[in-house]
């Protein structure tokens, strides 16, 4: 868990404080990993996105062309919530049945984001699984990102 108390440094988003931190880490995560990883603000919303793989792209299409957009935003706080409560870590199945990992960001004492890891499908991403996001989304099979 990132945390900062009441140190006399500015942590506010984006200042060099906890924010910065956070970007920093999910930089090099993703790099050394290869695994989507995203700084969420407090509402749940990506503050900072260092992911281009294969399964976030689908996320990102999901999200433009369907109206899950609020629906992964809301899971990503849920999950921020959660870490929070459980010390620090938190995991978790999105709507989309893909894995996160997600540690929260906590500033003066509050909850003011999180770092979350994935999405991660636990095996290959066959036809088969791509048939069942398309008929589970009511989205058409020609659609293209």
């Amino acid at each position: 868990m990132l945390q900062e108390e009441n140190s006399g440094v500015n942590n506010d988003v984006g200042s060099g404080g906890t924010f910065d931190l956070a970007v920093k880490c999910s930089k090099v995560y993703h790099t050394s990993t290869k695994i989507g990883c995203v700084v969420i603000d407090k509402t749940g919303g990506i503050f900072y996105d260092a992911c281009d793989t294969k399964s976030c792209n689908i996320c990102a299409l999901l999200s433009k062309k369907t109206d899950r957009g609020n629906l992964c935003a809301n899971t990503r706080l849920y999950g921020a919530y959660q870490a929070e409560r459980f010390g620090g870590k938190y995991i978790y199945a999105c709507h989309l049945g893909l894995m996160h990992w997600t540690a929260p960001l906590v500033i003066r004492g509050a909850l003011q984001g999180a770092i979350v890891g994935g999405p991660a499908h636990v095996g290959e991403f066959d036809e088969f699984y791509v048939e069942e996001l398309v008929r589970n989304n009511s989205i058409h099979k020609d659609m293209k990102a």
